[in-house]
């Protein structure tokens, strides 16, 4: 989440021990540590009441019927053209052929 190395909690460390006292410090470190806790379990809540409701019912029908749509577009992607004949299948005409026709 945070890209906070070693030497940059040092120095966090340090400026805080400079601030606010080596008395202070083991106080401070255990409310923080605390707050950190908290945050914690209610991201850890909140993630599992997401996914609690991303897996209910309605969620399952929804996505059940956007699967059969997609499936039915897709093999209507793969159905061939109506004539029943593709351009490759025709023989081409020879050049001297399509500058006849064009006069």
């Amino acid at each position: 989440m945070f890209d906070i190395g070693f030497w940059e909690l040092g120095v966090i460390f340090v400026i805080a021990l400079l601030v606010v006292g080596p008395e202070k410090m083991p106080g401070l470190i255990k409310g923080a540590g605390q707050w950190i806790g908290k945050i914690q379990r209610t991201v850890r809540s909140m993630r599992y009441e997401i996914e609690k409701e991303a897996q209910t019912a309605e969620y399952r029908q929804l996505n059940k019927e956007f699967l059969e749509e997609d499936k039915q577009l897709k093999d209507l992607a793969r159905e061939p053209s109506n004539d029943g004949v593709s351009s490759q299948d025709q023989p081409s005409q020879a050049p001297d052929e399509k500058l006849a026709n064009d006069k």
